[in-house]
């Protein structure tokens, strides 16, 4: 363990977003984790948005401070200062044009992305039969959330899959929720989405709610920093991925050491912190065997929608019992098989009136309906429209 006299003591200050959370907290415990290693620094912390570093130094730095470490955005004053200071800096998750320039007495402790993002996507897509797959990123837009979104993508897209990314977030809740809400109506169910971090997860989860889809039957969510006690707490708990913010911290406190060392000799140094694994809780465990059951008995109603198809031969058709098919469509499409059935089939006709000069019994017999009359009381109870007049709007 070292041994340092008092005045080899280092005075550093550690800029702060406390209102971050879990992830500002644990970078704080791998710094002072460092610290209880034996090396006595004296650390002073600048918690935003509470303080300000250029408030805190008067201006300016006059041998008051050793070094920094610097975890989040600060205001413009304190961003100034620090990208001009002369002292020892490392910044942690911190991507400014300004620190960037920044080529000597300086590190930068990086959160991995890119592989937070491949990792949520190659999860997601293990998940079974999914049909959508969607990004929710950060309102603000800032950088970690478009590289989380950009290797997202590219691996869902890999695999030949599209990509749905929520694009209109806004920074007055009320206009986020209600375009979130529009959003999730529009997506392909069942879909698999990712957030940016856990507390948009949150919003995600009251979209749905407001929407009247379930998690995860209808929805299986994702979200990034695994905050246990937002985790915990949601309903169903959230699935998170587990970044390594504790050694983010440690990583940023070691980096400092080292620039303390060499002194002038002291060069840009880069540092990549791989994530820990995912967390998994029950937002993420649909039923594979409900999505799989509800997918081939749509596949089977769209081939066979033309005869006078029943529920029960949906059922018999797939080996399974009338009750527990109309059961999972409930849960999943949210509409009975019935329903679906003669979704399928008013498509048909629909597609029909609008290519060909048919008559109305011989649509209704290539349909599947017992007979024009019936066919016509539904078209009309469906689409506010007769036959003809939708035949007559068309041309």
């Amino acid at each position: 363990m070292p041994n340092r006299s008092r005045h080899d003591r280092k005075k550093v200050f550690v800029v702060v977003d406390m209102s971050a959370g879990l992830p500002a907290r644990e970078v704080l415990s791998g710094i002072f984790t460092f610290v209880n290693t034996g090396h006595p620094w004296s650390l002073r912390l600048i918690q935003l948005p509470r303080d300000s570093l250029a408030a805190a130094v008067g201006g300016a730095f006059d041998g008051s401070v050793d070094g920094l470490i610097v975890t989040c955005e600060s205001d413009a004053a304190s961003t100034e200062l620090i990208a001009t200071a002369q002292v020892p800096a490392v910044f942690v998750h911190v991507r400014n044009a300004l620190f960037e320039k920044k080529n000597c007495k300086a590190a930068f402790v990086r959160n991995d992305d890119e592989g937070i993002g491949k990792t949520g996507a190659r999860y997601l897509a293990a998940l079974g039969d999914i049909n959508a797959y969607g990004f929710v990123p950060d309102v603000e837009g800032r950088i970690w959330s478009t590289l989380r979104e950009r290797a997202f993508r590219a691996e869902i897209e890999k695999g030949g899959r599209a990509v749905h990314t929520f694009a209109n977030g806004s920074k007055r809740p009320a206009e986020d929720q209600a375009n979130l809400v529009a959003w999730l109506r529009n997506l392909p169910k069942p879909c698999a989405l990712m957030a940016a971090y856990d507390y948009r997860a949150t919003h995600v989860a009251e979209a749905c709610q407001e929407a009247g889809l379930s998690i995860p039957e209808q929805v299986a969510l994702l979200g990034v920093d695994n905050d246990e006690l937002l985790c915990s707490s949601m309903t169903p708990p959230l699935s998170s991925i587990k970044p390594d913010h504790v050694r983010e911290g440690f990583q940023a406190a070691v980096a400092l050491d080292r620039l303390f060392r060499l002194g002038a000799r002291a060069k840009r140094r880069e540092f990549l912190c791989r994530m820990k694994g995912i967390a998994e809780r029950e937002s993420t465990r649909p039923c594979p065997p409900a999505a799989t059951l509800v997918r081939r008995a749509l596949a089977f109603i769209g081939e066979n929608a033309h005869v006078n198809l029943r529920v029960g031969d949906v059922a018999a058709a797939l080996g399974v019992s009338r009750r527990l098919l109309e059961r999972r469509f409930r849960t999943i499409q949210k509409k009975s098989v019935n329903d679906c059935i003669l979704s399928q089939r008013l498509a048909m006709v629909k597609r029909l009136l609008d290519t060909t000069s048919r008559s109305c019994s011989k649509i209704a017999s290539e349909c599947g309906f017992p007979n024009a009359n019936y066919l016509s009381h539904l078209f009309t109870r469906k689409t506010g429209l007769s036959m003809r007049q939708y035949r007559t709007a068309k041309i």
